[in-house]
């Protein structure tokens, strides 16, 4: 099964302006591999593409399962935009 696990980029600010990596979606993508899936990550917060380019990533890949996974309520909109566009952009593969 091919799987896709996304951390949605959010709005810095605060104290939080130095980027974090994802550990918890690591240790999940590792463990889905070791079962024989097809895991793959998409970092928001690290990669800043924006809703569009995530969804043209993830028509690609046809996984059968996509991930989620907001650390602050900074995130809520991201997440928001990109679901909206992964619903309108690929109704048809998920």
């Amino acid at each position: 099964m091919t799987v896709v696990l996304i951390r949605p980029g959010f709005l810095k600010s605060g104290f939080d302006q130095d980027y974090q990596e994802c550990l918890g979606l690591g240790l999940l993508a590792a463990v889905l591999r070791r079962a024989g899936h097809n895991a793959h990550l998409f970092d928001g917060e690290l990669s800043e593409l924006d809703p569009a380019e995530v969804s043209h990533w993830i028509q690609r890949l046809a996984p059968q399962c996509v991930g989620f996974s907001i650390m602050s309520h900074y995130a809520l909109d991201g997440a928001r935009q990109l679901i909206e566009r992964l619903r309108r952009d690929c109704s048809d593969q998920l």
